[in-house]
């Protein structure tokens, strides 16, 4: 099984981060959960240019490399559909206000989430397990196995120094 490389941005501003709803029609996995901009990285991009693209595709804001910092590797287990290793980045200053996109909307909820009160019941299963610690600049490797389309760890998350 091939493993395909993507990015995650973690957008933070004033203890809150920037949530939106999935909703690309046949979307690798996640498709209506609520998740932060991020996708694959292709051939020739460095993993700033894939995150960079991802963040404006989706969320229409611009960042800059000096605003971000990689904090984990999570690589995702999807049954037997796919192998996914996400590098994952805080990012801490954009210019631009989030809009809505043919890949990602806001929700009811709107775009910013308090770090204590995330919507997790709208997020992918395995989130409230490794995404706080990234909030708190944690720097780790992580394994999640779970179901094809993410709705179910199929073992604890397992987590690696970085």
């Amino acid at each position: 099984m091939k493993t395909t490389i993507a990015t995650l941005a973690l957008i933070v501003r004033d203890g809150e981060l920037l949530l939106g709803r999935k909703i690309k029609k046949g979307a690798d996995i996640g498709e209506q959960t609520l998740n932060g901009p991020g996708g694959k990285l292709e051939e020739g991009q460095t993993l700033f240019e894939c995150l960079a693209t991802e963040v404006k595709d989706e969320v229409g804001l611009t960042i800059l490399e000096e605003d971000t910092e990689e904090v984990a590797i999570v690589t995702f287990h999807n049954g037997n559909r796919s192998i996914w290793r996400v590098h994952v980045y805080l990012v801490f200053a954009f210019t631009g206000e989030p809009c809505d996109s043919d890949e990602m909307v806001r929700s009811e909820g709107g775009w910013w989430y308090r770090f204590d009160t995330l919507p997790l019941d709208q997020m992918l299963v395995s989130d409230h397990h490794w995404i706080p610690r990234a909030l708190l600049g944690l720097h780790f490797r992580a394994h999640v196995y779970q179901n094809e389309n993410g709705t179910t760890l199929l073992k604890p998350v397992e987590f690696l120094a970085y």
